[in-house]
């Protein structure tokens, strides 16, 4: 497979981010999710990784990307995967399908053409609201593999003192919170007493 022109004006960054910006460029997408948020607690070893795509046109962020990589010990390559993204709605303004083309794009040159790997794209599209994009995803390549079931929400369980709870609350936030219930401290014996 060979490389794909980007349009003019389009320039695709790997891993050029720290946390603290990351989080600030992707707060700035409407289609933004936790499977977007830094995974600097996921477990890593030889063969995953988390690798940061972002695609600029001009100095502007315009859509970015948390690939998940899996490497294949055997065959030396392995499998990028993207899920929910990449993302390239910008709060506020009009939807540009060119965006999202253009990131494929520069997705498939990074890990397919450069890293040789299979690259996965699940983004958060449906047949009803975003035939467009479907349509790009097969005009560049991939094969849309429609889900009966929706990926709108989660159920998130968090379990911690009082600091880490709002730490994780104002995490979230940004992409979306819609409901949070809190049941208070609750202690649990453990075992039976002996009496």
């Amino acid at each position: 497979m060979t490389m794909k022109s980007l349009v003019n004006g389009y320039r695709a960054e790997v891993d050029a981010l720290d946390r603290d910006v990351w989080y600030d460029a992707i707060v700035q997408f409407a289609d933004a999710s936790l499977y977007q948020v830094w995974q600097s607690g996921a477990p890593r070893d030889r063969f995953t990784d988390v690798s940061r795509f972002t695609l600029k046109r001009g100095d502007e962020i315009v859509a970015a990307a948390e690939v998940r990589l899996f490497r294949l010990p055997i065959m030396k390559r392995g499998i990028a995967y993207v899920l929910w993204g990449p993302v390239w709605q910008r709060t506020g303004q009009p939807r540009d399908p060119e965006v999202f083309r253009q990131a494929l794009r520069a997705l498939t040159n990074e890990y397919v053409v450069r890293r040789r790997m299979v690259l996965r794209v699940n983004p958060r599209l449906s047949r009803e609201q975003d035939p467009e994009e479907l349509q790009i995803l097969s005009d560049e390549g991939f094969a849309p593999v429609v889900q009966a079931r929706t990926r709108r929400s989660l159920i998130i369980e968090v379990t911690g003192t009082w600091e880490k709870v709002e730490a994780f609350e104002r995490m979230v936030r940004p992409f979306g919170l819609v409901e949070m219930a809190r049941t208070g401290e609750i202690a649990i014996s453990r075992g039976r007493s002996e009496t």
